[in-house]
């Protein structure tokens, strides 16, 4: 494994998920101009009450997958951290028994 590349995928996947939340919000205020759009009648106020109810779900799981997304980038970034410091501590661990074995 290559910690460099999965240091980089993370940060990638962390630039991912910071512009999906930020789309995420231009999209959402983009909709606001819409609403009302269904009209005042019987009708149109039962579909008005149920997208306000359905896209406020929507967007609360979309806002979650941005915020995941950023979160995984920085796990693969600690990630290769990790690898590189149990990488070396192993190399260090190896030269001090090929030290001892002479």
């Amino acid at each position: 494994m290559d910690p460099n590349q999965i240091r980089g995928q993370g940060i990638a996947l962390g630039h991912v998920g910071q512009s999906f939340g930020d789309q995420l919000g231009q999209f959402r205020a983009g909709l606001s101009a819409y609403e009302g759009a269904w009209g005042d009648d019987t009708i149109g106020g039962l579909i008005g009450a149920a997208y306000n109810v359905v896209s406020q779900w929507a967007f609360e799981c979309w806002k979650e997958v941005a915020d995941e997304l950023s979160s995984a980038g920085q796990d693969l970034a600690g990630m290769a951290s990790a690898y590189e410091e149990t990488d070396q501590k192993a190399a260090e661990d190896l030269g001090r028994l090929q030290e001892l074995l002479g």
